[in-house]
């Protein structure tokens, strides 16, 4: 069904020039990079979060359009594909590729990143910094026991949605409170994977191990001291999916690999 609305959406923008979402109004902007931006919205009465691409000015146009459109819908279907293997990523409302937006479930005002929460949290030891990584290795055994690879993992393209009704605003303190309020509670909520604009289709144990050393250097340079707790994360990945003792061994090789370029260039 969501790929038949997916392909029904592009055929009618293919049929008429380019217009904004019938009921879209731009809200406030929630991140902007090199590649494009996230912002609120609301698209038919329901509030949502819109990632925007940019489009690339020294690209012939007629190839940017072109590359866009190819990015965007492997995007899309990426995240429908791990949907359905049970791991939890925003849902897509409605897919404009002449407009390059992709409008998408908003995980609500309390939801945070990991990196955000361990930054809160200022501790590896908690018994709920525990479970999160429980919960992130579970969910990145099931995307790759699936051959979806991510190819973005890091702390920041990883969420935690509460569980409990808080009632956070966009401010480091509030962040603070709700972070030690999700600890106290003992039920770090759901686990989200987001950013899938790199992600790809591959069954290759190198692919998966390059995944994981990716997030690795991310966890590494992002939360200096967490080298165990990466390590918690190999082992439950390790025992939840297909062929884990051999992509874990293939980590090995391409983490070998990774610290002769650091030396040697």
């Amino acid at each position: 069904i969501f790929i038949s609305r997916l392909k029904m959406v592009e055929q009618q923008q293919q049929q008429q020039q380019p217009e904004p979402v019938c009921g879209a109004q731009k809200q406030p902007l929630l991140s902007q990079g090199a590649e494009g931006r996230l912002f609120l919205s609301d698209v038919f009465g329901q509030k949502c979060v819109v990632k925007e691409r940019f489009s690339k000015k020294y690209r012939v146009p007629a190839l940017d359009e072109k590359l866009s459109r190819s990015r965007i819908l492997q995007e899309v279907k990426s995240m429908d594909r791990v949907r359905r293997m049970g791991v939890l990523a925003p849902g897509v409302y409605l897919v404009d590729v002449n407009e390059r937006k992709i409008y998408m479930e908003y995980l609500g005002d309390e939801a945070m990143t990991v990196k955000h929460f361990l930054y809160q949290i200022g501790t590896f030891d908690h018994p709920i910094v525990i479970q999160l990584v429980e919960k992130i290795a579970q969910s990145l055994a099931a995307m790759h026991s699936g051959d979806s690879i991510h190819g973005d993992l890091t702390t920041s393209n990883i969420m935690i949605k509460p569980r409990l009704p808080l009632d956070r605003q966009m401010s480091g303190e509030s962040c603070k409170m709700t972070a030690q309020e999700i600890a106290a509670s003992g039920d770090i909520g759901d686990v989200y994977l987001i950013d899938f604009g790199l992600s790809f289709v591959s069954g290759k144990l190198e692919d998966k191990a390059v995944d994981f050393y990716v997030l690795k250097r991310a966890f590494i340079s992002t939360h200096p001291g967490s080298e165990e707790l990466f390590e918690r994360i190999m082992t439950t990945y390790r025992a939840k999916t297909n062929k884990g003792l051999q992509i874990v061994e293939k980590y090995r090789e391409v983490e070998k690999r990774g610290r002769k370029r650091e030396c040697f260039g």
